[in-house]
């Protein structure tokens, strides 16, 4: 049903091919970046994401919760729960089809998101051209999306591992500003659950050992989430620079919101 409305927009048939083209050579419509669930930030030891996008739903004049994320829904997943949707924030939401979406308060959308969290989905933040396409929301209307990722069914995890993001495209989906991955040898006992989770191939086995590659992880935290050892540590250097850039990078893009002025325990 929701592949049916969707597929019914007026964006979605008419400026969906044009829009995907100019997508990956045009940074404004593509930038978001990964927060890991697995970093603990401020006094209380909340997760990351948690500290970071409850201030941003606070914050919103409005905001919406997608009635099913739509990547679980086409893979009929079994992992995670479909009806945990995207939250799309910002005053341009309000154009959103009440067929696709709830129009959520400040209270239920924060509800949501812990929900995701503790399931173990990842939050991936920023603008993604598509959405204006299956949302029916105007590409002069700018928002800010946060998806709420598994591994298994994500339309991008998928993309990439299929070849089919490359290029200059690969820069779209940037980590946040000095992560690092880290792997506890005496924890690892090399089953490779690591490497196998990581969609861009960032973690690989050698030797019978994970290896990082700092040039190319996107910070999306799958391979400490999955390591049946809890061998691997994400950190952020500084973690309040880290998310400083982040807003400064999405603040032209998502519309509505006072980034400059966000209070955050981190």
């Amino acid at each position: 049903e929701m592949g049916r409305v969707l597929s019914q927009s007026k964006l979605y048939k008419e400026e969906r091919a044009e829009a995907v083209t100019e997508a990956f050579s045009n940074p404004a419509f593509l930038d978001m970046t990964f927060l890991p669930a697995t970093v603990s930030v401020g006094s209380e030891g909340a997760p990351l994401p948690i500290a970071v996008i409850e201030e941003l739903i606070r914050r919103s004049p409005h905001r919406i919760i997608s009635k099913t994320c739509t990547c679980r829904d086409a893979h009929n997943c079994t992992e995670h729960d479909k009806n945990i949707g995207c939250i799309h924030i910002g005053a341009n939401t309000a154009e959103e089809s009440d067929e696709l979406c709830y129009h959520a308060t400040v209270e239920e959308a924060i509800a949501h998101l812990h929900k995701a969290v503790d399931d173990g989905l990842m939050p991936f933040i920023g603008h993604v051209f598509y959405d204006h396409i299956y949302w029916d929301v105007d590409f002069t209307s700018p928002f800010l999306t946060v998806c709420l990722c598994c591994e298994c069914c994500c339309t991008n995890f998928n993309n990439y591992r299929q070849g089919m993001i490359r290029g200059e495209a690969t820069e779209r989906f940037k980590p946040l500003k000095g992560l690092k991955v880290s792997v506890d040898a005496a924890k690892c006992v090399g089953c490779g659950t690591c490497a196998e989770k990581c969609f861009n191939h960032s973690m690989t086995m050698v030797d019978g050992a994970p290896q990082w590659n700092a040039e190319t992880c996107k910070g999306c935290s799958s391979c400490a989430i999955h390591c049946p050892q809890k061998a691997i540590t994400i950190e952020i250097e500084d973690v309040k620079a880290a998310v400083d850039d982040l807003l400064e990078r999405l603040s032209p893009q998502v519309g509505g919101l006072d980034l400059e002025n966000m209070q955050m325990d981190l």
